[in-house]
């Protein structure tokens, strides 16, 4: 086992894992685009200029093993860089083996106990190099002549004195490594140079801005420096100064050609940003972005969570001073106090949650490599798009959203997308599109992922259903066959006949249902044989704060989800209909079936049909909608989540819980769960709902 020691600050030692894992992201994003284009050359430079850039960050940290890795990799990729070829599967492999290893490297420094094998990293330097040997003595022909490169320096003679000005973005954090991969690039050119801050200076991380760099005279190879160097991140401009002759005459040519000369300096150093900025200027930019600690500021939402309590309190303790004392001006005066509270309050716990979101593309930046392996593995050809990849998410709903993402792709591969040969002769492209697409609509994040597959057979489903005898003939023969294809989500349930690596236990679909519903959201699934199948997501944008719609129910406060609400409905029990022995409300000519939450949840027998006042929620649940009948209704607020142990069946129609502003404890509800536990699983009632809200909270 070995132990790695780097030469880095702490703060540091973070800034290189994060560029690290970007890069490890892009190489494998490259490597996938490789093996579905036929031009090689965009994704050729992108990958030298990634492993390029991890060799000089090792270099500067003394990584020797990670150094080492991605020296030999750059130096297979330089080769087909120069000759224009394409990349063939084994190179292509070779990468991403390399990039597996390069993960346990970089692992092992956020998790000493995650081992590292000398020995595979040199075995697969030699491999690597092996690869190199092979390609320099087989013989091969240019598909791809590279384009002549324009001479930086042609206006001037090659005996001609030169000086760089390099200068650095003010948000680069690790501006010494920047500036070493500079000098470094110089000796690997065999390029003679002085500088200003020195090279020695540079080593010891005692550096000025920018990097000025002398030359005694302009080198043949000095279009190779200059191309290489543009390369390196976090260069915003490069300014080329060339001395002016001694005891110039000042004729009318000279000064032309002296002001075209700056006009083209001009221009270079506007390549990659305008003119350098002043110390003051990068201060005041860089003070505008700093690092927060996530454990503070989740800290920080639970003390918000905290006055949000305290001022629902206030709010309803000055409601009651109202009743007392109707005329007194000080009471209409706390009013408009506490509807300012209330903003501020509202507007504060925007943007504290807007700085706990992440943007999507964290977690799908990965899916391409995990497509790529998972489609080779079973011999598919498959290609992903992504749409809405800036959508931002609670970075906890992110977490989750990861592991239901992976399934679902993991099943359109091995259950949907077809194998090429039996594509093609359907009439297909051999290649087979999984889509993600992103975005957001009435406060809810949405994501669709579809694919183009064969689609979910209803009949196979059926037959399934009869064979496990999960339902009677009666019932089985009145489903539909959207009823059908949602049986994907019942427990144990599975078309595949043999158990593989990827899919057939019986596991997954299930639990990717429950753990939406848990994040209060929902899960819809439409197919069509032959053609495909789309799984529609909606999730909450944060698991902090909910806003609900508070009601009682046998004296005890429910809140229900704003996001499921379509509307509320106040009618007499005569108004109601009765349909296969349950009770209906018809609303605008659309017959909806009621649920009594007082039954339900304490197995109290109703009879609405005798009530002259009855509340109705309308909630909307996989498309479907449903009357849930409360007792009473006080009205919509933004309540604050405190999570409870509903790890058991007993208590999962209870999502997690809340403090009123009258001190008493509110339930809020997991709406798919208690419509699932009616619809569902309804032989299980009697046995369960008693003991759901049996013991005090």
């Amino acid at each position: 086992m070995v132990k790695v020691a780097l030469n880095l600050t702490a703060n540091e030692l973070q800034i290189f894992l994060k560029e690290l894992d970007q890069h490890i992201n892009e190489i494998e994003r490259c490597v996938v685009e490789l093996e579905q284009v036929s031009d090689h050359k965009t994704q050729i430079e992108q990958l030298f200029r990634s492993f390029h850039t991890i060799k000089g960050n090792a270099g500067i940290a003394e990584y020797h093993l990670l150094k080492n890795l991605a020296h030999e990799v750059e130096n297979v990729l330089s080769k087909f860089r120069a000759s224009g070829n394409s990349i063939p599967p084994s190179i292509s492999d070779l990468i991403l083996k390399s990039s597996d290893l390069i993960k346990v490297l970089r692992n092992h420094l956020d998790n000493d106990k995650v081992d590292i094998n000398e020995d595979e990293v040199n075995l697969l330097v030699a491999t690597i190099k092996d690869s190199l040997s092979a390609l320099n003595s087989a013989p091969h022909k240019k598909q791809n002549e590279p384009q002549s490169i324009t001479p930086l320096h042609k206006e001037v003679a090659d005996n001609k004195r030169l000086t760089l000005e390099v200068y650095l973005s003010s948000k680069e954090m690790l501006p010494a490594v920047r500036l070493f991969q500079i000098v470094h690039a110089l000796d690997q050119e065999n390029i003679k140079f002085t500088s200003t801050p020195t090279v020695e200076d540079i080593q010891n991380a005692n550096i000025t801005l920018p990097l000025i760099i002398h030359f005694p005279a302009i080198p043949t190879n000095f279009d190779k420096f200059m191309k290489n160097m543009m390369q390196i991140d976090g260069l915003t401009a490069v300014k080329k100064i060339y001395p002016l002759p001694e005891a110039p005459k000042k004729t009318e040519p000279q000064k032309e050609e002296i002001k075209k000369e700056d006009e083209s300096t001009k221009a270079l150093a506007s390549q990659k940003s305008s003119s350098a900025q002043t110390p003051t200027q990068v201060a005041q930019e860089e003070m505008q972005e700093v690092q927060i600690n996530i454990k503070k500021l989740d800290s920080l939402i639970t003390l918000l969570g905290e006055i949000l309590i305290d001022r629902n309190k206030i709010f309803q303790n000055i409601i009651e001073l109202e009743e007392k004392y109707t005329l007194d001006p000080q009471i209409a005066e706390l009013l408009d106090l506490i509807s300012h509270l209330g903003k501020i309050t509202y507007n504060l716990q925007t943007e504290l949650l807007n700085v706990r979101t992440i943007p999507l593309s964290n977690i799908i930046e990965k899916y391409p490599r995990l497509i790529r392996d998972l489609a080779k593995n079973l011999g598919k050809k498959v290609r992903l798009e992504i749409v809405g990849q800036h959508v931002e998410l609670d970075r906890m709903i992110l977490k989750y959203l990861n592991d239901m993402m992976i399934h679902l792709i993991r099943n359109a591969i091995d259950h949907g997308i077809e194998a090429p040969d039996e594509r093609l002769s359907s009439g297909k492209k051999e290649i087979g599109l999984i889509k993600i697409e992103a975005f957001q609509k009435h406060n809810k994040a949405n994501f669709v992922i579809s694919d183009d597959g064969k689609g979910i057979d209803p009949k196979i489903i059926k037959k399934i259903i009869k064979e496990k005898n999960l339902v009677d003939s009666d019932t089985l023969e009145s489903l539909t066959n959207s009823d059908l294809i949602k049986y994907i989500f019942h427990p144990g349930f599975s078309t595949k006949s043999e158990i593989s690596d990827i899919s057939g236990r019986g596991v997954g679909m299930d639990v990717v249902q429950n753990t939406i519903q848990k994040l209060g959201g929902q899960i819809t699934v439409e197919s069509e044989v032959g053609k495909g199948s789309k799984f529609r997501v909606a999730l909450p944008l944060t698991l902090a704060i909910v806003h609900g719609l508070v009601s009682v129910t046998d004296s005890r406060t429910f809140i229900i989800p704003i996001s499921y609400v379509d509307e509320v409905v106040r009618c007499a029990g005569s108004d109601l209909k009765v349909l296969n022995k349950k009770n209906h409300i018809v609303l605008r000519e659309k017959v909806i079936p009621l649920v009594s939450l007082k039954q339900v949840l304490y197995q109290k027998e109703v009879n609405l049909k005798t009530l002259k006042k009855i509340f109705v929620v309308i909630v909307n649940y996989n498309d479907q909608q449903t009357g849930i009948v409360v007792d009473k209704l006080i009205g919509e607020e933004e309540i604050v989540i405190k999570n409870i142990d509903v790890a058991s069946d007993k208590y999962y129609i209870i999502h997690s819980a809340t403090i009123m502003g009258t001190g008493d404890i509110g339930l809020i509800l997991d709406i798919g769960s208690l419509l699932d536990f009616v619809t569902l699983k309804k032989d299980k009632l009697e046995e369960q709902a008693k003991p759901i809200i049996g013991s005090p909270l």
